[in-house]
């Protein structure tokens, strides 16, 4: 396997682009072949030395791109945020298409996302690659894989946010209407 890890953000600094590439640079030692594929930033200075060609900059592209072009390209994707909250939208497109995340365990992305399919770890580039290494082990990356997809499609689908949404508002609706607070306005 070549691997293709994946960065996507136009905000690089804030959701750790410096911390992917210092990682990939580590990756490099195990997988000479990888190549980083970072989407949505331009082209930033960075510390680390990296071959020529193991890195593509393709700057913010158009959703349609991304989704059909380059998705299918990416074997796993990387982002540790600093910045996010819930779930990231990014992340919840990899997992639709099968594609293992590791991203950050900070306390305000949703805690729904774990499982095989994701890895959480510090933001640092050493425990990203860890965690980048892990789950392309050949005989890790297929459950991985599966069981992204099957984590979007039982906590992240259209079908279980409309059953989750629809619920709240029959909750709303059987407590009645709400009552007028009293007292004074200051």
């Amino acid at each position: 396997m070549t691997p293709t890890i994946g960065y996507v953000s136009t905000h690089s600094e804030a959701k750790g682009g410096h911390v992917v590439l210092e990682a990939f640079a580590k990756l490099l030692t195990d997988h000479p072949n990888a190549h980083l594929v970072m989407v949505g930033s331009d082209p930033v200075a960075h510390a680390v030395e990296l071959p020529p060609g193991a890195v593509t900059w393709t700057g913010r592209v158009d959703r349609r791109r991304l989704l059909d072009e380059l998705w299918p390209t990416i074997d796993v994707l990387a982002l540790p945020t600093w910045c996010d909250s819930g779930p990231p939208y990014v992340v919840l497109e990899a997992l639709q298409r099968g594609v293992p995340v590791v991203t950050s365990d900070i306390l305000w992305l949703d805690e729904g996302l774990t499982g095989a399919g994701v890895r959480r770890v510090s933001v640092g580039a050493p425990r990203v690659r860890d965690a980048l290494l892990e789950l392309l082990d050949r005989d890790t990356y297929a459950e991985a894989s599966r069981a992204a997809v099957d984590l979007w499609r039982t906590r992240y689908s259209m079908d279980v946010l409309a059953d989750l949404v629809g619920e709240t508002y029959r909750e709303a609706l059987t407590a009645g209407p709400a009552r007028p607070r009293t007292g004074r306005r200051g």
